[in-house]
C-alpha cells in the first residue's frame, strides 16, 4: 500500500518559458493537473478549465506539471507493474459507497495487490495481506506554520502504518523524506516510543508557546466580494477593540491579518486571532466584540464571524 496525500496527477502546471503558474481564478489556489480528463482543478472551488496547449502570458508551449499527486502515481505503477493489479482510492475515483466497495473488495480477494490513496485509506480498513506500506512525500505534512501539523502528522503516519501487518504476517512501513533526522519521524520510528510520549512532548512545546490547551482562542472573522469592504471593517473594528482589550487581563489581539487564502470562491477573508488564558475572560472579551458589532449597520454583502476554539489556523 502506498499513501500520498495529495490527489491529481501534479501538483500545479508552470511555464518554462515565462514562469507563469496556473491559479484559479476564483481563489489564490494553485490548480491542479488532472490529466485523465485533461482538466486544471481548483481544489477550494471545484472550478475547471481544460488544461491548456500554450502559456496565456507569453505563447510558449513549454508547459511543464510540477509535483505529484495520486493519479501520476497509479499511472507509474501502472507502466512498472503491467502483470500486476493496481488500485486507486481517492475522491477522484471514488465518489459513493459501492464504488468503494467494490474497490475494497478486489483488494481483500487479491485482485489488486497494490494499492495507492489518501486519507480514504489512512483508517478503518482491515486489509489482513498488506505487508508494506510506503508513505510517499511525507514532508509535506510536517512543515506547516498551523502548530497543530506535528501532531496531525503523528496521527496520519500512525494510522496509515497501522494498515501493515495487521494479520499474522508481519508488517513493514517505509518513510519517504528528505529530512530523516525530524525529530517526529525519528520518534515514530523509534519502537520504544509511544503515541503517548509523542504527545507530551508536543504539550510540552505548547505550554512554552502558551499555546492551546494552555490558553484559549478566538477568530474575529469577516470576508466581502469587495476587499476594502472586508479589511476596512476589520481594521475599523480593531481600533475600537484595541482600546478596551487592556481591560481585560491576560488577553492579547493581533492586528487584522489576511487569511492564509485571501480569496476564496471570489471573497476576501481577514481575521484577528484573540488568546486569552482565562476562557471566561475570552468569552466575556467576545461577548463585547459582538455587542459593538451588533450596534454596527453591515452591508448585505459583508459577512461576520467569531470563531472559538478554532479548528483550522486561517
Amino acid at each position: 500500500m502506498l499513501f500520498l496525500n495529495r490527489r491529481g496527477y501534479a501538483h500545479h502546471l508552470v511555464c518554462h518559458n515565462c514562469g507563469h503558474v496556473f491559479m484559479c481564478p476564483h481563489c489564490d489556489n494553485l490548480l491542479t493537473v488532472h490529466k485523465g480528463v485533461n482538466r486544471l482543478k481548483c481544489h477550494m472551488c471545484e472550478n475547471t478549465v481544460p488544461i491548456p496547449d500554450i502559456c496565456p502570458q507569453c505563447h510558449s508551449e513549454a508547459l511543464f506539471e510540477q509535483g505529484f499527486g495520486t493519479e501520476q502515481v497509479s499511472e507509474y505503477l501502472k507502466t512498472r507493474y503491467p502483470d500486476i493489479g493496481i488500485e486507486r482510492i481517492d475522491r477522484d475515483v471514488v465518489t459513493s459507497k459501492t464504488q468503494l466497495e467494490t474497490r475494497l473488495n478486489r483488494i481483500t480477494s487479491g485482485k489488486s495487490q497494490i494499492v495507492i490513496g489518501t486519507q480514504m485509506l489512512a483508517k478503518g480498513h482491515d486489509f489482513p495481506n498488506v505487508t508494506l506500506v510506503g508513505i510517499l512525500d511525507i514532508d509535506s505534512s510536517l512543515f506547516s506554520d498551523d502548530y497543530r501539523s506535528l501532531e496531525n502528522a503523528a496521527q496520519l503516519l500512525t494510522q496509515v502504518s497501522g494498515r501493515s501487518g495487521r494479520g499474522n504476517k508481519k508488517g513493514r512501513v517505509i518513510i519517504q523524506t528528505h529530512h530523516k533526522d525530524n525529530l517526529l519521524i525519528n520518534q515514530l520510528i523509534n519502537p520504544d516510543c509511544t503515541y503517548l510520549n509523542i504527545a507530551e512532548e508536543l504539550l510540552k512545546t505548547r505550554k512554552n508557546l502558551m499555546l492551546p490547551p494552555y490558553t484559549y482562542q478566538a477568530f474575529i472573522l469577516s470576508n466581502s466580494s469587495e476587499r476594502i469592504n472586508a479589511y476596512s471593517f476589520l481594521n475599523q473594528l480593531y481600533s475600537e477593540l484595541s482600546g478596551i482589550a487592556y481591560n481585560y487581563s491576560n488577553l492579547a489581539l493581533t492586528p487584522v491579518m489576511s487569511d492564509k487564502m485571501e480569496k476564496q470562491q471570489n471573497r476576501y477573508h481577514f481575521h484577528m486571532l484573540v488568546t486569552c488564558i482565562s476562557r471566561k475572560t475570552l468569552n466575556m472579551f467576545l461577548t463585547e466584540v459582538r455587542n459593538i458589532v451588533s450596534r454596527k449597520s453591515l452591508s448585505q454583502d459583508l459577512r461576520f464571524a467569531i470563531e472559538v476554539d478554532p479548528i483550522i489556523m486561517c
